[in-house]
Parts: C-alpha cells; structure tokens; sequence
C-alpha cells in the first residue's frame, strides 16, 4: 500500500507563505475517504490527511485507533457507550408521568372529597407503572433498541440470585441505619419520635387495599421503578456524567421522587447501592431482586412495629 503516498516536499499556498516539510511515507485511509492527490503530500503512520486553507495547507487528525469510540474501551463499557436515547427525552417522560400521576391522584380528592391515599394506591398501579413501562419502551424503540438494552437481559440465574440478595441485604441495612441515626438525632434534637410517613399510609388501609398496598410495594415498585430508573435513566446520565456522577445523581433523583423528606438519606442509599449493582452486572433482575428484598423486610418491619 505504501506505493500509494509518495514522497511530499514542501507545501506553499498561493499567498507564498510555505507549510512545514511533511514526511517521506503514510498510509492510505479507509478505502474512498480522500482524494489521490490529498494522498499525494504523504500523512503520518496511521493518519489521514485533510485539505484545509490558509495558512496551513495539511492538519492531521489522530490514528484510526483514537477515531473509533470503541477502540480502547472494555467490552462493558462499550455496551453503555452503545445505549442511544438521551437525558432530556429520559428526564421529560418522568416529569409527564410524575405529572400526569399526581394530578389524577389529587383531582378526585378536591372535586369529591374522595380518599387520596386510597386513589393514589390505584393511580400506582393503574397508570404510574404502565407509563413507566410504556415509557421505557417507547424511549428504546424509537432509538432502533430494546429490551436488552433496557437491562432485561439475563446473566445466569445463580448469579441474578446471588447479586440480588447481597445487594438487597447491603440497601436494606442502609436503609434501616441512615433512618435510625435520623431518628435518633431527630429524637435527641426534639424529644419527638420520627415516624416513617408510610406507617400512617400502611395504617390507613383494609382489606383489599391493604393486599394492592403491599403488592404495589413488594411487587410493582422493585420492577416498574427499576425498568425507568435504572434501565432508562441511568444510561444516559452515566454516558454524559461519567460512572460516579451518575450514580449519585440517579440516586438522588430516586429518593427525591419518594417525596418523603425523613427518609431521603436512606432512599439515597438504597438507590446508590441498587443501580452499583446494575452497573456491575449489566442486568436490571439482581437490582429488581435487591429492590424487592429492602421493599418486603422494611413493609414486614412496619407491620410488626404498627
């Protein structure tokens, strides 16, 4: 191929003013992207030759290696880097669910006087985690991807078990620690007690509330919370902000959006462990499995306690 680039003496542009000596030899680029006379000055090893104006007649661009996104990265990192939708439309959708969720939640009550703690279970249910999935989907799809990208892929059941139950174990003692330092600080400030806001929620419900209450918990959240925030946001945030910063950002967006103010430190923490766990895994089943477990021993706690 070298028989391609001949030798390149001294470039001047029309203005007199002359470019450095290029080298002896290069090599062509890929097949069709540039010219036989751009070949014709000789490039670097590895480099491609561009024309540009005055004063500088030649510039290089880096090797082939540097030019491909992939080149140098691990096959995992690769596969984030692959995930094409974005934080705004990601970002956008949660705001229209959140949205959409509280309005049809609190409408019924200032109209009718109707129970929201009753019409926000249904409204959980009923259309929070459809249009999360749907979402997560509809996001996917347009971009030519899809499930697998999403994070609902598997990696071996044994290993979806035993990452789940680890991860759960580790958000679950988070959880329960950062809240009773709160308490305790809380109790030592103020001489009150500090009560988790969803003892009231779980007190105040029946019958076949109670069972569509502990399901929405045990059940929809651990899968509907998990296809969104870390199959759907977490991609993007990590690609823009680096590994860390999305963690911490997806985190605290997770435990903002619980909207339950004594509890922010321990729903951050258990959002920080949960998506760790989906970063080093690849798949959203160990997080979904963590998420159940912190979900099911904290409602039973509650239970027991109230």
């Amino acid at each position: 191929m070298d028989d391609l680039v001949t030798e390149g003496p001294k470039q001047s542009s029309s203005s007199g003013v002359h470019a450095p000596a290029l080298p002896d030899k290069g090599v062509p680029p890929y097949p069709g992207s540039i010219s036989s006379q751009q070949m014709s000055v000789g490039c670097p090893p590895g480099y491609y030759c561009y024309h540009h104006p005055y004063p500088y007649p030649y510039s290089y661009v880096p090797p082939r290696s540097f030019m491909d996104r992939y080149a140098s990265m691990s096959p995992r990192e690769a596969w984030w880097r692959s995930i094409k939708w974005g934080v705004g439309e990601s970002i956008l959708a949660l705001v229209l669910i959140f949205v959409l969720y509280y309005t049809v939640s609190l409408i019924p009550m200032l109209v009718a006087g109707l129970n929201y703690r009753n019409i926000s279970v249904f409204a959980y249910v009923l259309l929070m985690c459809p249009l999360l999935a749907a979402s997560a989907y509809f996001i996917a799809h347009r971009k030519g991807q899809g499930l697998k990208e999403l994070g609902l892929r598997s990696i071996s059941l044994k290993r979806e078990i035993g990452w789940g139950t680890l991860g759960g174990l580790l958000a679950l003692i988070g959880n329960v620690g950062l809240f009773y330092i709160l308490w305790l600080i809380y109790y030592l400030a103020t001489g009150e007690r500090l009560i988790n806001p969803q003892m009231n929620v779980l007190k105040s419900q029946s019958g076949m509330m109670l069972v569509l209450y502990i399901l929405s918990i045990v059940v929809f959240a651990p899968i509907f919370e998990e296809l969104f925030f870390r199959g759907v946001l977490y991609p993007p945030l990590r690609n823009k902000l680096g590994r860390t910063q999305g963690m911490v950002l997806l985190a605290f967006i997770f435990a903002f959006l619980h909207f339950q103010l004594s509890g922010l430190l321990s729903l951050f923490m258990v959002g920080l462990i949960i998506t760790f766990l989906y970063d080093e895994t690849g798949s959203l089943y160990p997080s979904i499995i963590a998420h159940a477990i912190n979900n099911t021993v904290v409602l039973i706690t509650m239970l027991l306690l109230g």
